[in-house]
């Protein structure tokens, strides 16, 4: 029995796989966030460590087996967890949704330049991530600076705790602003812009690689038999490209959440200031990933259930399902918390535009998932321009169990968009990685083929295609009007 343990951001997922059965079984528990102040979001570290340890418990309970061979975690990236030098949480993880470093950021980027974290990281000095956290930190509370002797990210907090040993990987490393993509290392740098020595943070060691035995008295604590082998993972995005089976160059994975992020498997990084595609080394070795993301896609559909006088989903999905192809003229931009890819503008907010006295809710609804799908659409000529073809399409997340929207998608890109079985991606992606590192699988190929089964294709319609085709460029025209704020 495999087990992948993904550690996100309002949630802890343990899935147990046999392997040999190709049967699984889930626990999930709830993560708490903490909003302390204008900009700040900061959760408890204790508290990942106390819903790990239940979740993990749980799936071993209702599988009814204590037989784990391998674990591996996959986790949210770019969250700072602050450490003493025993290795114990000295206040809040800063999660990677704070921005309170923005004032930082600005000076950071009018002292080196706009470009200057990108063409080393892969990521923009926007406010966000450890390394601006960091110099936060030294700048607004020293006092807890002081406390601090390590600095962990979620990923290798949890496997530290589960082995003793403190290691990450260079997906998650990637999502720091610290770690060199280019040149995959800690970057001296920006190390020194942190103020933090290398013997701070935690080696880095590719995904896969074996870190040691869960201690006993962890494996006591989750109802384990035989300690199982603890194995290097990855961040949640990189383990939901491997366990939706996305790994090779031009499989593009697009994650529907309450953001959506698109991830394209690449032969090699590329650095794009027109667009700032955030390059990445990926799991398996040679290989990158270059990922952007639509904010709060999945949330502003909640919005607009929630606005509009009905709690029931289903019942707004079945509405949109009679609504046709351009919801009769109706365009909804969703840029509740601005666009991104390729034009930067996070002043943009969303807007309606061909509102009539024929249109319903359902219009609304339809036309929210088509301004989804057009952003899709417009960020994948984004990859098109690079020179990066999209040869298949992965969709997970809660918009891939939407009857409307997969359709949308692959209508748009002219694609069949593959929805996996088991949508618990990430946590099947780290399933995945422990059982490469403990030698149940060969290699990633053989892992995917083994573990990634009971796929559902959506094929592309064409005469909603030739619809959409003609929408788009209304729609850009659109986006191109449209003011920031």
């Amino acid at each position: 029995m495999l087990l992948g343990l993904d550690v996100g951001t309002t949630a802890v997922k343990a899935l147990l796989v046999d392997h040999e059965k190709g049967e699984s079984h889930i626990s999930k528990r709830s993560l708490d966030l903490v909003f302390p102040g204008e900009d700040m979001v900061e959760q408890n570290p204790m508290g990942i460590w106390t819903a790990a340890v239940e979740a993990i418990g749980d799936v071993v309970r209702r599988a009814g087996t204590s037989d784990v061979e391998s674990i591996s975690v996959s986790s949210q990236g770019g969250t700072l967890v602050p450490l003493d030098q025993a290795g114990r949480p000295v206040g809040n993880a800063i999660v990677w949704m704070d921005h309170r470093a923005r004032g930082q950021a600005e000076e950071l980027v009018a002292k080196y330049g706009s470009d200057f974290t990108f063409y080393k990281t892969g990521w923009r000095a926007t406010g966000c991530l450890p390394m601006l956290s960091m110099v936060w930190l030294a700048e607004e509370r020293p006092a807890t600076l002081r406390k601090m002797a390590k600095f962990a990210f979620v990923g290798d907090y949890v496997t530290r705790m589960l082995c003793g040993r403190w290691a990450t990987d260079p997906t998650s490393a990637g999502m720091t602003m610290l770690y060199n993509v280019r040149e995959g290392k800690w970057d001296t740098d920006l190390l020194g812009i942190a103020g933090v020595d290398e013997e701070g943070l935690p080696e880095i060691l590719p995904s896969g690689a074996p870190l040691g035995h869960v201690t006993a008295s962890a494996a006591s604590e989750m109802g384990l038999g035989d300690p199982p082998l603890v194995v290097n993972g990855g961040h949640d995005q990189y383990c939901a490209s491997l366990g939706s089976g996305a790994i090779e160059e031009g499989d593009l994975l697009i994650s529907g959440g309450t953001a959506w992020v698109l991830l394209m498997t690449t032969g090699g990084g590329l650095f794009d200031a027109s667009s700032y595609l955030s390059p990445g080394r990926h799991l398996m070795d040679g290989t990158w990933g270059l990922m952007t993301s639509i904010p709060a896609a999945g949330a502003g559909l909640q919005w607009l259930t929630r606005n509009s006088g009905s709690a029931d989903l289903g019942e707004m999905e079945a509405g949109a399902k009679g609504v046709p192809p351009g919801s009769d003229g109706l365009f909804f931009m969703p840029y509740f918390l601005g666009s991104t890819v390729p034009g930067w503008d996070t002043s943009m907010r969303g807007a309606v535009l061909g509102l009539g006295l024929k249109h319903s809710r359902d219009h609304l609804f339809r036309a929210y998932m088509e301004g989804v799908g057009y952003e899709v659409l417009s960020q994948s000529r984004v990859y098109a321009g690079l020179g990066l073809e999209i040869e298949s399409v992965r969709m997970i997340g809660g918009a891939s169990r939407s009857p409307n929207w997969p359709g949308i998608i692959s209508d748009l890109l002219d694609l069949p968009v593959s929805i996996p079985g088991n949508q618990e991606a990430a946590a099947l992606g780290a399933a995945i990685i422990a059982g490469v590192g403990y030698g149940s699988f060969g290699d990633w190929v053989e892992g995917v083929d083994r573990a990634v089964v009971n796929r559902r294709v959506i094929e592309p319609d064409e005469k909603r295609k030739s619809v959409y085709g003609e929408l788009f460029e209304g729609f850009m025209r659109v986006f191109d009007a449209l003011p920031g704020q």
